[in-house]
């Protein structure tokens, strides 16, 4: 069958289909992006305690084992900037149009 003989009407609903799932596509991934990052936040989170449990520990007289100490896995000083914007980028791109490999947006 060609795309000739198809109606109209069912084109346009096939190609609104195709932008539907495009779109939940997007969001889907967006979402699974969303949970990487809030999974490494929480990490880092859960790091930064751990090292001020063993930076208190130590205040207190009680030494902490070298090999145990958490150790900083990002070194950078604005990672809890760095995971916020990534969550703020998100949240814009969530909702952007969608420009489709053959012009159309959806």
């Amino acid at each position: 069958m060609s795309k000739d003989s198809i109606p109209e009407t069912q084109q346009a609903r096939t190609v609104a289909t195709a932008a539907e799932y495009e779109r939940c596509e997007h969001r889907e991934m967006v979402s699974k992006v969303r949970q990487a990052v809030l999974i490494g936040l929480s990490a880092f989170g859960e790091l930064k305690r751990m090292r001020d449990d063993a930076d208190a520990a130590e205040r207190m007289g009680r030494p902490y084992p070298r090999g145990m100490r958490p150790i900083d896995v990002c070194g950078d000083p604005n990672a809890i900037l760095n995971f916020s914007e990534a969550l703020q980028f998100l949240e814009h791109v969530e909702e952007m149009p969608l420009v489709m490999h053959d012009g159309r947006i959806v």
